[in-house]
């Protein structure tokens, strides 16, 4: 029997915290200031991968030509 693993499309707070690499205190600062949308899925509140990629470039992009 093969095993697939199918990765998440989004990720929760925590998660998506540690995917970018910064403290969870400043994820939520962030996230409650608009930045980083996230998608409410009853009362948990996910972030799309994509969204969290589009965020580090759209970042990368102003500190580079600042």
């Amino acid at each position: 029997m093969v095993t697939t693993t199918i990765p998440p499309a989004a990720l929760s707070a925590p998660e998506a915290a540690k995917y970018l690499g910064i403290p969870r205190s400043t994820f939520d600062r962030l996230a409650k200031s608009a930045p980083l949308p996230g998608i409410r899925m009853g009362n948990c509140l996910v972030f799309r991968i994509e969204t969290l990629d589009s965020y580090l470039r759209q970042r990368e992009a102003s500190q580079v030509s600042a």
